[in-house]
């Protein structure tokens, strides 16, 4: 047993649970330049607009309250704010229902008077669970400080700052806006700012196709950017939906911005001034001026190009066009095909399956791991502690590297080990390529570097070894930090998946750790690494789902069918059990309360005033 090994697998697992510290953002600058943005100001400003804090949902006295508030700190900057009403219906996509309502959308504009326009978008209702401190008055407080300081500029192109309503509905007034405003005729790119949180990086996480304008703005003025092509591809295949999704059409450039760390605060009463960070919103300000400002400044350049990009440790943005990131993939293979054919014959398939052993065993392990989890603690086990989940994930997939490394046997060789693990990370990142061009960009540096490196190594030898290392740091800076971004926005509800893809970034230190083990046997460390992952998980196990600070979401909410004359209260999410003092105070039932044939929902239903349907 190596002890450099052993702490080579400590700093991994120590990059693994401590990336998220990376991508925080700055601390609230105490003062600021006359043309940077002021969180401060900012955060002064909605404290006016909300306070007292109340949720204000759509078509609500208190929404009323909240838009008088916002429209006199709008004319105090010295702007011409105008209510839009409007009344609008926006079918559901998957339902035979629609969503109706009156909207009163706050609009004003600042730079020429007409002309091409850079439409500034968010939303100023709440649901009526929480006052929308974040979401989206974080968005409100950004844009108002923004616009105080493009006021001050000469614009190229007009910027529109649309506050709509109802976005927590059905997007209704975005909705309205984009079918019902002649303004938007005019509008050739987008920023939208929202919250899935109240705390974390401001995330640029969607854009539009081809996305080279919209990329190239958010670049122009980012300090600290945070995003990646993966990012946009991956959300691209989500449900999750904002006023973007009704306000994209053919040609507009799109950045659309959110902070989503801390999110058991979303839609909840802890949605509050309290709890919202001002470090998020200075990141979110900065990110939108930088953005806006590189639209408003100069005309549409209207380029037809699609990039992939990845920030590094959130500080500077790396992008390169699509068809470069899948062509650095493509040459990257068969590079490290040739030179992995040429470092011998002894234990050359040990070696070639030894990457592909460790990831099947860390996703298999996961998947069983997870499994269990899910029968015995049905539900969001993670929740509570998310931090236990993020240690036996990925513990199991440094046990899984282990394994691998350990199936090989102590007589293949360190540079075969190494060449067959950069191969593998290749073709992984290739094969994501070909599914989501937006990934290519992950995997895509790390093993150029080390296809550069291999080919110096047929006159240089020790190249080979030194690309290596590169290749294996530029994975984990890369990966690392990634990870900590899908937990905040996707959690660990597939944890099978997460320790995988854990295992495909960490390939490249196959070989850094097979040269630092020798000819020492594997067993030891396998027999480590996997009590340190059974000790993981068992933490886990007795860490309750759900704290006071992370608390389950649960909603109550009232419906009725007038149709059939039934009332019930529906109580939710089904796939975990109702509450003790809630399941003995009414006879809820599992059943399906939405109307019609091909949409159907099963939640907790309780019949009142003695009204019972059957199951539709």
């Amino acid at each position: 047993m190596s002890l450099r090994t052993w702490l080579l697998f400590g700093l991994l697992f120590l990059a693994l649970i401590g990336a998220g510290a990376v991508i925080q953002p700055d601390p609230v600058r105490a003062s600021n330049a006359p043309d940077a943005f002021d969180a401060n100001a900012a955060f002064a400003r909605i404290e006016r607009v909300l306070s007292p804090e109340a949720p204000h949902p759509l078509d609500s006295e208190a929404a009323d309250r909240v838009r008088e508030r916002l429209l006199t700190e709008i004319r105090a900057l010295g702007f011409t704010p105008e209510v839009r009403e409007h009344f609008t219906c926006l079918p559901h996509p998957e339902a035979p229902v629609s969503y109706c309502a009156r909207v009163r959308n706050v609009v004003f504009s600042l730079g020429p008077s007409e002309g091409p326009a850079i439409l500034a978008a968010t939303h100023y209702d709440s649901v009526p669970a929480g006052p929308g401190a974040s979401d989206a008055g974080m968005g409100m407080a950004a844009w108002l400080e923004i616009a105080r300081l493009l006021s001050q500029q000469e614009l190229q192109r007009r910027v529109i700052i649309l506050i709509s309503d109802g976005e927590e509905v059905a997007l209704l007034g975005a909705h309205a806006f984009a079918t019902q405003d002649p303004q938007m005729n005019h509008v050739q790119a987008l920023v939208n700012l929202e919250a899935r949180g109240t705390s974390g990086p401001a995330s640029f996480f969607e854009t539009a196709r081809p996305n080279a304008d919209s990329v190239r703005a958010y670049v122009a003025g980012a300090q600290r950017p945070m995003t990646n092509s993966m990012m946009a591809a991956v959300y691209d295949l989500l449900p999750n939906s904002t006023d973007v999704t009704v306000l994209r059409r053919e040609g507009l450039d799109i950045v659309n911005i959110a902070v989503s760390d801390s999110w058991p605060n979303y839609h909840t009463p802890q949605d509050n001034l309290a709890n919202m960070s001002r470090a998020s919103l200075q990141h979110m300000g900065d990110s939108a001026l930088g953005a806006v400002r590189a639209f408003a400044l100069n005309a549409d350049a209207g380029s037809a190009d699609s990039l992939v990009f990845t920030d590094i440790l959130g500080r500077t943005l790396v992008s390169m066009p699509e068809w470069l990131g899948t062509a650095l993939l493509v040459i990257s293979a068969l590079i490290a095909v040739a030179y992995f054919w040429t470092r011998g014959r002894e234990g050359r398939w040990r070696a070639f399956a030894a990457p592909l052993v460790a990831v099947v065993i860390a996703g298999l392990v996961s998947f069983l791991v997870g499994y269990a989890f899910n029968t015995l603690r049905p539900g969001m086990f993670w929740f509570g502690h998310p931090e236990a989940t993020r240690a036996w994930t990925g513990l199991i997939a440094l046990t899984a590297l282990a394994i691998g490394l350990w199936s090989a046997g102590k007589r293949v060789s360190a540079p075969l080990i190494e060449a067959s693990a950069m191969l593998w990370f290749t073709l992984f990142g290739l094969a994501g390529a070909l599914a989501l061009p937006g990934l290519s960009i992950l995997d895509a540096l790390a093993a150029a570097i080390f296809a550069f490196a291999a080919v110096l190594a047929w006159r240089w030898p020790i190249a080979a070894r030194i690309g290596a290392l590169i290749a294996a740091l530029t994975a984990l800076i890369i990966w690392a930090p990634l990870f900590a971004l899908v937990e905040v926005a996707l959690g660990y509800d597939m944890p099978a998946l997460n320790t995988a893809l854990i295992a495909i970034a960490l390939l490249p230190w196959l070989g850094p750790l097979a040269r630092l083990q020798g000819e020492k046997p594997w067993r030891l460390n396998v027999a480590g690494l996997a009590a340190l992952a059974c000790v993981g998980v068992g933490v886990a196990a007795v860490l309750p789902s759900s704290t006071q600070a992370r608390p389950r979401p649960f909603n109550f909410v009232y419906f009725q069918d007038t149709l059939n004359n039934d009332a019930q209260i529906i109580a939710g999410p089904p796939r975990m059990p109702l509450p003790r003092e809630i399941a003995v105070a009414a006879p809820f039932t599992s059943r399906m309360v939405v109307p019609g044939d091909r949409y159907r929902i099963v939640e907790h239903a309780c019949a009142e005033r003695g009204i019972t349907s059957a199951a539709r």
